[in-house]
């Protein structure tokens, strides 16, 4: 027996189920032409051949660039499909009460961020291992100007990111499915987006991912979880130049 009928299902379009679904897809698909940006190797060769010495560094402004770009159409789809929750849906709003809250959960999560990080790459170090995906900027060259350009465009990046994952894909399902079912598929996609990365960094994308789900349902906004992903970012960077520099002796 048929669990649905192909005129059930299309009978099903335009419903909150069918607008949900959609969304999800856009946002995979955003995340893999982001993807596609980063890893490609005929994409990495064009950079070296147009930019030289400094092309990790074009490349990675230019991917954080492009996942804004495609994060924000995301925003604006779910805005275009959802407008019934136009004034919740990014998670940008707070509330007085939430005010303290927020800056608490802020205060208290980002330098435990960047304890997490250090602990990672001095691990890594230890073992005689240099950081193969960090700093995505590149480890040569540092100065001033690239400090800035680091946390910078990962700012901008992981802005957009959260405002599409702990905002639109966590808010909209949350109201029409209840919290927990939204965070169960929030984080499952979190970690799997996470895989290509390693299994380390997909198993942390669960804690992680539960974490910033549960602060942003309890206090109504994305704050903590973009304050938190940019620390983890910035400093997981930092850190691994560090392990460079220190290897490079």
């Amino acid at each position: 027996m048929y669990a649905y009928r192909w005129t059930d299902l299309h009978g099903m379009i335009g419903m909150p189920g069918f607008r949900l679904g959609l969304l999800y897809v856009l946002c995979i698909a955003a995340y893999l032409a982001y993807w596609f940006a980063v890893e490609h190797e005929q994409v990495h060769a064009w950079f070296q051949r147009r930019y030289g010495p400094a092309w990790r560094r074009r490349l990675f402004v230019s991917n954080k660039l492009w996942g804004s770009l495609l994060f924000s159409l995301v925003l604006f789809a779910s805005l275009v499909l959802f407008p019934g929750y136009r004034g919740a849906t990014p998670g940008l709003s707070i509330t007085r009460e939430a005010l303290i809250p927020t800056l608490l959960w802020s205060l208290g999560l980002i330098p435990l961020a960047a304890v997490i990080t250090g602990l990672q790459n001095r691990k890594l170090f230890r073992q005689g291992k240099l950081p193969t995906r960090y700093p995505e900027a590149g480890a040569d060259g540092w100065n001033r100007r690239s400090l800035v350009i680091h946390i910078v465009f990962w700012s901008i990046y992981l802005t957009a990111y959260e405002i599409v994952f702990r905002g639109v894909l966590l808010i909209i399902p949350a109201a029409m499915t209840g919290p927990w079912a939204a965070v169960g598929m929030n984080v499952a996609l979190y970690s799997a987006v996470h895989m290509p990365k390693g299994a380390q960094e997909a198993s942390g994308a669960l804690v992680l991912g539960t974490l910033l789900c549960l602060v942003t349902l309890t206090t109504g906004n994305v704050y903590t979880a973009v304050s938190v992903h940019i620390a983890l970012a910035v400093s997981n960077g930092l850190w691994a130049k560090v392990v460079h520099d220190r290897m490079a002796v």
